[in-house]
C-alpha cells in the first residue's frame, strides 16, 4: 500500500484522505463509480452512496479507536467500512414511481471489493476477511433473517469465516450510525445485538463440547472408510463416550473393536 492508504489507515477522519484522491483525480474507480449513485432519502438522508460511505469510513474509525483495535482489526473494519456498498453501483435502481432500491448490492460488492484491494497492493489474507464482511453486511436485515434464531446465526458465523461477528457488528454499526439526519451515530441495532448475545452463547456452548477421543482418523485407521457409515460410526463411538464406557484412546479402541467391528453394527 502507498503512503496515502498507510494515512488512511491512522486518520482520525479517513474520509479525508478519499476526498483528497477524488480532488486529485486518483479516487478508485470502484468508489468513483458510487458518486451520484442515489439512495433511498428516508434511510439516507445524508446524500448519494459515495457521501454515505465517507461517513461509514468516519464512523468506522471511531468504533476502532473506542474498542482500541489491533492494527490488523482496524485494517479489516476501516476497508470493509470502504468497500462494502460498492455493489450499489450497479445494483440501484429507480422504478417509474422514484423508489430507489439496491436488492442484492453487498453480494455484489464482493467482486469489486476484491479488485480494488488486490490493485491498491493488500494482502490477500486481509482480503479473504474483508470480502465476507462485506457480503454479510445486510444479513441482519429481515429479508436475510425474518427471526434471530440460533440456527440462524450459526450459519451466519460460518459464512463469516474467516472473519467473525464481532467484525461484522462493527461494520454494521457503522453503516447505520454514517448516515444524516435522524439516523445519525445511531449505533448498532437493537436485532443485531441479539445476534451478538445469540453468538457469545453459542461460542460458549461449543466450547463447552466434550471433545471426541476417538476422530475420524483414528477410526479409519481401524479399517473405516470414508463416508456416510464412517459417520454413524463416529456417532455412536461419541454417544459410547459420553455415556462414560470408555475414558481414553486405548480403551476406546477395545470398545470400537467389541461393539463396531466385532458387533452387530
Amino acid at each position: 500500500m502507498n503512503k496515502l492508504w498507510q494515512a488512511f489507515l491512522q486518520m482520525t477522519r479517513p474520509s479525508s484522505v478519499i476526498e483528497y484522491m477524488r480532488e486529485n483525480n486518483i479516487l478508485p474507480f470502484e468508489l468513483e463509480r458510487l458518486i451520484n449513485v442515489s439512495q433511498d432519502v428516508e434511510h439516507h438522508p445524508e446524500g448519494d452512496a459515495y457521501i454515505h460511505t465517507l461517513m461509514v469510513v468516519d464512523s468506522a474509525a471511531k468504533i476502532a479507536s473506542r474498542e482500541d483495535l489491533s492494527y490488523t482489526d482496524n485494517l479489516v473494519l476501516l476497508f470493509a467500512a470502504l468497500t462494502h456498498d460498492l455493489g450499489k453501483a450497479t445494483n440501484t435502481q429507480i422504478t417509474e414511481d422514484g423508489k430507489i432500491t439496491s436488492y442484492g448490492h453487498a453480494e455484489a460488492g464482493v467482486e469489486p471489493a476484491i479488485n480494488m484491494l488486490t490493485a491498491i497492493g493488500l494482502p490477500s489474507e486481509y482480503i479473504h476477511e474483508i470480502t465476507p464482511l462485506v457480503r454479510e453486511h445486510m444479513a441482519h436485515i429481515g429479508y436475510y433473517m425474518p427471526e434471530v434464531t440460533t440456527r440462524q446465526v450459526r450459519r451466519l458465523m460460518q459464512r463469516l469465516r474467516p472473519s467473525n461477528i464481532q467484525m461484522l457488528a462493527y461494520v454494521v454499526e457503522a453503516d447505520m450510525s454514517g448516515r444524516g439526519g435522524k439516523y445519525y451515530e445511531q449505533g448498532l441495532p437493537d436485532k443485531f445485538k441479539r445476534i451478538l448475545q445469540m453468538a457469545v452463547d453459542i461460542d460458549i456452548s461449543e466450547q463447552n463440547e466434550v471433545a471426541p477421543i476417538i476422530t475420524g482418523d483414528d477410526l479409519q485407521a481401524l479399517g473405516f472408510t470414508a463416508g456416510p457409515i464412517l459417520g454413524q460410526v463416529k456417532q455412536l463411538v461419541y454417544e459410547a463416550q459420553l455415556r462414560n464406557e470408555f475414558t481414553d484412546k486405548h480403551t476406546g479402541y477395545q470398545w470400537v473393536v467389541s461393539h463396531i467391528i466385532g458387533g452387530a453394527f
